[in-house]
């Protein structure tokens, strides 16, 4: 009786973690709510931009555009095709910017991953980092000494990591994701932006796997007291 409680334990915590929304999608729905942190690069709306993707809000309720070309509007929404990291490690391939290599994107995913470390009340950062992502994918606009500084940075740590392919493929980036739209390329008629989005907070999904599991084994041993007091074997 006890091998079978601790089975259905084992079963149940393997149930509630497949339960769980998967981190990412192969094609999920982005949405922009038409809310913006407030800073501005070049002209135009920067940093943390409010919306969901696959109905789902990530780091600070916010996803991250690195295309200045393209423009979205609130109440936007648009399918996408979904990159981890470690698959642009060895591809960029259906990317919106594939001219700039697995090097580019690599930068692009230090200056993302950056921009959502940051308070969403840093305006400066924020509109800098915009400003350094835009150029890196598409030359413009103009740098400010602001944004070349986050280039640079985005290059040394590409560079301390070991190259581009290491760096995408470190743990710290397991959680972010890019989106790119599907069925269009960057520049067409009405195409929406390339967005980055992180998922949860680092380390949450696995706390709330730990707590699942916890729960149903804690309930398991408590029921197996109780029957062993009733003198069940």
């Amino acid at each position: 009786m006890k091998m079978k409680l601790a089975l259905a334990a084992i079963a149940g915590c393997a149930a509630l973690c497949l339960a769980l929304p998967a981190l990412g999608q192969n094609d999920p729905t982005v949405y922009f709510n038409g809310n913006t942190s407030g800073a501005v690069y070049g002209g135009v709306d920067a940093g943390l931009y409010g919306g969901t993707v696959g109905g789902v809000a990530g780091v600070d309720g916010a996803i991250v555009c690195d295309d200045f070309v393209d423009h979205i509007s609130g109440g936007q929404s648009w399918s996408a095709t979904e990159f981890s990291m470690a698959s642009l490690a060895s591809s960029v391939s259906g990317t919106f910017f594939p001219s700039i290599g697995v090097l580019g994107y690599a930068e692009l995913a230090y200056l993302a991953y950056t921009m959502f470390s940051l308070s969403p009340t840093d305006l400066t950062d924020q509109a800098n980092i915009s400003g350094a992502m835009w150029y890196i994918a598409e030359g413009q606009p103009p740098l400010t000494t602001g944004a070349q500084n986050y280039i640079t940075a985005a290059q040394n740590a590409v560079s301390a990591a070991g190259g581009a392919s290491a760096y995408l493929n470190s743990a710290a980036l397991d959680n972010l994701f890019l989106l790119t739209p599907s069925g269009t390329t960057a520049g067409a008629q009405g195409a929406p932006q390339e967005m980055w989005y992180e998922s949860v907070p680092e380390g949450g999904a696995a706390l709330l796997y730990l707590l699942l599991a916890g729960m149903v084994c804690f309930g398991a041993m408590r029921f197996s007291s109780r029957s062993e007091s009733l003198g069940t074997v």
